[in-house]
């Protein structure tokens, strides 16, 4: 049990993360569409099922946002 909420803790910090870098993103960098699509699927996955929230965030966090950094 004690396992489990260690990990929809961190997955919560990981989406959260996430989300925040999203809606600090420049219009010019990222269309509010797209945030809306990745925040959405980032915050709706955690609660639903915390693990697919944590993959859509992590594929944001380490694949997209740094693409966007260039």
């Amino acid at each position: 049990m004690a396992v489990s909420l260690v990990l929809y803790v961190v997955s919560f910090v990981l989406v959260g993360w996430a989300i925040f870098d999203i809606v600090r993103q420049p219009a010019w960098k990222m269309s509010r569409n797209r945030k809306l699509a990745w925040g959405l699927g980032a915050g709706v996955g955690w609660f639903f099922l915390g693990f697919v929230g944590a993959i859509v965030a992590a594929i944001y966090l380490f694949g997209v946002r740094p693409r966007l950094a260039r």
